[in-house]
């Protein structure tokens, strides 16, 4: 196995690592029963629960996969969200502000 080869490997294993943190990440956020919702501005949007608020900047934003269940960014975090938080507008939206090489619109 060459260099890059093996660092590939390891690299997906600690990214696939990070979103499977982040979706129980996601389920401790939110707890059983409680709203969670999404709002959007010119310079960005927040997540809310019941109880908390996350204010995530557009241009933190370094990376983002969208698939049909879920919404994931990469930048100065990792967040998973599910896909009904983000109406096809605020995708739109986000694929204009992420760089070029870090949209994956998977549908």
């Amino acid at each position: 196995m060459t260099g890059i080869a093996a660092f590939a490997v390891v690299y997906l294993a600690w990214v696939f690592a990070r979103i499977r943190s982040g979706r129980t990440a996601v389920a401790r956020f939110v707890g059983s029963g409680q709203s969670l919702s999404s709002r959007f501005y010119d310079g960005g949007f927040e997540i809310r629960t019941d109880i908390y608020r996350v204010d995530i900047r557009f241009e933190e934003i370094q990376s983002i996969r969208c698939t049909a269940d879920a919404v994931i960014l990469f930048g100065g975090g990792l967040w998973i969200y599910p896909r009904e938080l983000f109406p096809d507008w605020a995708i739109d939206r986000l694929l204009a502000v992420v760089p070029a090489d870090g949209r994956s619109d998977g549908g």
